[in-house]
């Protein structure tokens, strides 16, 4: 059995924890069936803490075809990523979940275009809009503050002209 690590976001895009890949390295040197996964040049957020959609996807190409190469299979490489369901869109579930009072809301945009970001209520009557605008390709991270609302289950939607997409989450005061 083998032990695959991946680095932390890498010094190459800013990663606030990248010295800690030199620790990460020396892996294989104390657990001999160990290897480490590079996170060199996977995109991250902002932040420089987290790798963004395409970072993550990235980084586990990678511990695939290491597993694949491992277990004797020849690695292959994947063409249209988009017959997976992959088409460059995602809305992850807001972070702190449940919150009080504020939680960011992130997305990713594989193309500039206009983009409508609603919250409603759990009866779905719309409490607020939080985005109506064009926006550029890329990670975006909205900043909710629910400190005018009433503890309980909302929903917010993601809609752009050709994705739209459903996530609940919980405020707690």
């Amino acid at each position: 059995m083998a032990l695959l690590a991946g680095e932390v976001v890498n010094a190459d895009q800013g990663g606030v924890c990248a010295s800690m890949n030199s620790i990460i390295a020396k892996l294989p040197q104390t657990i001999h069936n160990s290897y480490v996964i590079s996170s060199s040049g996977c995109t991250d957020t902002t932040d420089n803490l987290h790798f963004n959609a395409a970072g993550y996807r990235e980084l586990g190409k990678r511990y695939a075809t290491k597993m694949l190469s491992l277990l004797g299979i020849e690695p292959t490489d994947v063409q249209g990523m988009e017959s997976f369901g992959i088409d460059g869109y995602e809305l992850e579930q807001n972070y702190p979940n449940p919150f009080n009072p504020v939680t960011n809301i992130k997305f990713t945009l594989p193309q500039a275009e206009k983009v409508r970001l609603d919250v409603y209520n759990i009866i779905g009557e719309k409490v607020i809009t939080l985005i109506d605008k064009d926006m550029e390709a890329g990670f975006h991270s909205i900043p909710f503050n629910a400190a005018n609302l009433s503890t309980g289950t909302y929903i917010y939607r993601l809609q752009t002209r050709d994705f739209s997409q459903t996530k609940k989450m919980l405020l707690m005061k």
